[in-house]
């Protein structure tokens, strides 16, 4: 019934929803580069060989994007804007080597990136002192985690089985 709700307040562009979930719906905005201001969350599950590509620019208008679920993430381009006020991110299996998180991403409490493809982490890493639980169990190609001093906060780091990290900082 809550799905309905919010389809009603735009049923015919996506673009002005509050919450995506609907594989066709989602993949209309992140491709065309069309999300508003309105967008609070998105939420899909792909079935494996499903991805919506995204760009650098799929999230560039979503200033207001607090929740992002998107099973099966691929990636394309070199930096990605994913939104400051962003609480909870969960991209299992995400494709790209590089996690781009160059923003400012102060709000950020939960990151959920298991199985990902990633083999080092963004600038953006830096500073996250909300930032209280991080998984990348079984990435296994992430060689390097940054130096946890910019995690005060931090409650729960899940670095199992990423075979190849060679340098994990002093300060975890």
């Amino acid at each position: 019934m809550g799905k309905e709700i919010v389809r009603q307040d735009s049923p015919f562009e996506p673009k002005y929803r509050s919450r995506l979930w609907y594989h066709e719906d989602v993949d209309h905005v992140l491709t065309k580069c069309i999300g508003t201001n309105k967008t609070r969350g998105i939420r899909v599950e792909l079935p494996p060989g499903d991805g919506i590509q995204l760009s650098t620019s799929s999230f560039s208008k979503m200033i207001n994007l607090k929740i992002l679920i998107y099973g099966n993430a691929q990636y394309s381009g070199d930096d990605v804007f994913l939104p400051n006020e962003l609480r909870f991110i969960d991209l299992p299996e995400f494709s790209s080597s590089y996690l781009p998180f160059d923003s400012n991403m102060k709000k950020l409490v939960k990151l959920n990136m298991p199985r990902g493809c990633m083999s080092r982490l963004g600038n953006g890493f830096k500073s996250m002192e909300n930032l209280k639980y991080m998984n990348f169990e079984s990435c296994k190609f992430l060689i390097e985690f940054p130096d946890a001093s910019g995690f005060p906060n931090l409650k729960d780091l899940n670095l199992n089985n990423c075979t190849s990290l060679v340098t994990v900082h002093d300060s975890i």
